[in-house]
This record gives C-alpha cells, sequence and structure tokens, in this order.
C-alpha cells in the first residue's frame, strides 16, 4: 500500500473474513478495494487420509513456490539496505560489500555446476535470554549449494522468514556449512519488520546426511545451545529439510 508492505499474523481465526478485517484495520481499505487486489490461497492441511509420501510431496511443492518469493524479498530488502548504507553501521556495510563481492561465502574454487536448492521449515519456542519469556516459533529458510563435498559443503540463503512470538523476521544475507558429521551452521543476517538487523546463528541437526539424491524431506532438530537471533533469543526447534525441485 503506498509502497509499503505490511504483515499480519492471525493466531485464532484464519477464515476469509478475519483475514479481511485484520488488513481493514490496518490500512483502512474498504473489503472491495482489498478483494480487487488479492489473491487469496487457503490450503487445506486436514486430510486424515493422506498418506506420509503424500504429504512430502505436498510441502516440497509448496515449498518450492515460497522460494521464489523469499528470494525477491531478499533481494528487494539488499536494495534497501543499499540506499540507506551510509546510515549502517560499519559493520553490516563491510558484509553487504564481501556479499556483492562474493567474498562473504569464503573460496569457492569450483562452484557446483548445477546448484541444487533445499527448503528448511521448523516449529517451536524462541527463549529471551533477558527475562525468560518464551515465544513461539515459526521459520522457513531457502538454501542452494554452491559446493557439494563429502566434508564442507557450502550453501547460500536464497531468502527465508522467521516468526517469533508477532514478530517477523526476514533474511537479508546468510549463508551455511556442512560439517564431517553431517550438522548444517547456518548464520546470516535478519531484519524485524521495524528495519531493525539483527544476526543468526542456526545449528541444523539432520537426522541423515543431506544429498542431491535425497527423496524426501529429512528430519532435523536445531540446538538451542547454539542457535540464536542477536543477544536476546535462544532458538529451540525441529523440522525438516526438503530437497526442491
Amino acid at each position: 500500500m503506498n509502497d509499503e508492505k505490511f504483515k499480519f499474523l492471525i493466531t485464532d481465526d484464519v477464515s476469509e473474513s478475519a483475514i479481511l478485517s485484520a488488513i481493514m484495520d490496518k490500512t483502512g481499505l474498504t473489503a472491495d478495494q482489498i478483494q480487487a487486489n488479492w489473491e487469496l490461497e487457503m490450503e487445506d492441511e486436514s486430510d486424515e487420509n493422506e498418506t506420509s509420501e503424500q504429504r512430502g510431496t505436498r510441502i516440497v511443492e509448496r515449498l518450492t513456490q515460497r522460494e521464489v518469493t523469499s528470494q525477491e524479498n531478499a533481494q528487494e530488502t539488499i536494495l534497501q539496505l543499499q540506499q540507506k548504507i551510509d546510515q549502517l553501521e560499519q559493520r553490516l556495510q563491510g558484509l553487504l560489500e564481501k556479499f556483492e563481492s562474493g567474498e562473504y561465502f569464503g573460496n569457492i574454487p569450483e562452484p557446483d555446476p548445477t546448484p541444487v536448492s533445499y527448503g528448511v521449515t521448523f516449529v517451536g519456542t524462541a527463549t529471551s535470554l533477558i527475562d525468560g519469556s518464551v515465544h513461539d516459533i515459526d521459520g522457513e529458510v531457502f538454501l542452494e549449494t554452491l559446493i557439494s563435498q563429502t566434508h564442507g559443503s557450502k550453501f547460500r540463503v536464497t531468502g527465508g522468514e522467521i516468526i517469533v512470538g508477532d514478530m517477523f523476521y526476514d533474511f537479508v544475507i546468510g549463508k551455511a556449512r556442512g560439517t564431517g558429521d553431517d550438522t548444517l551452521l547456518l548464520l546470516g543476517q535478519v531484519m524485524d519488520d521495524q528495519g531493525n538487523i539483527d544476526t543468526i546463528k542456526l545449528l541444523l541437526n539432520p537426522t541423515s546426511p543431506i544429498t542431491e539424491n535425497s527423496d524426501g524431506p529429512i528430519n532435523l532438530d536445531i540446538s538451542m545451545s547454539q542457535s540464536k537471533i542477536g543477544r536476546d533469543l535462544g532458538l529451540d526447534a525441529s523440522g525438516q529439510i526438503s530437497p526442491l525441485t
């Protein structure tokens, strides 16, 4: 609206009328004005007869669609930050410059000729390291291989979004590297819906090796001892990583 983006978190009633009401309250638009400019898609996840294979396929299809939107959001956020670079702290300026030059991702002697994309989804809790308050967390992150090796694979984050309580975080830039025990360490920068930038660190522990030949979602845990947003939030979650087509 007027070149501004709004995000809404509806936790109880997710009906079309509740979504309309939330947007009307926030923007002052009428229902007719909203419905003339929106595309609403409601997902039905209540099929009790759905097999695990069907559910895995549905998850991958949804993530593949979401990956494109997340990439666009990340690119737009980077452009916005570049326009305000004089106002940014020196450390973040340096990160953006390294990102643009490719230095951010480290030494990549022979990049993968055909990168493989992955979608990571997770739910859990975020605990304040200041006052001990606990918030629900729901997130999705998209990765793309830079170099695939038995030891030391590297990935770039192409986009993502994390919801902590009623706060949204969008991924700006990020990278991940694999270790010999199949653990993935993900580092990056996220921006909340107030425009504040924080560092994020996620330690992903999959239950089996992540390879381009994986034929479905792989379960994973996110270690709270080494997973944080900024200095304030410790993350404890579980989820899945899925190769995307």
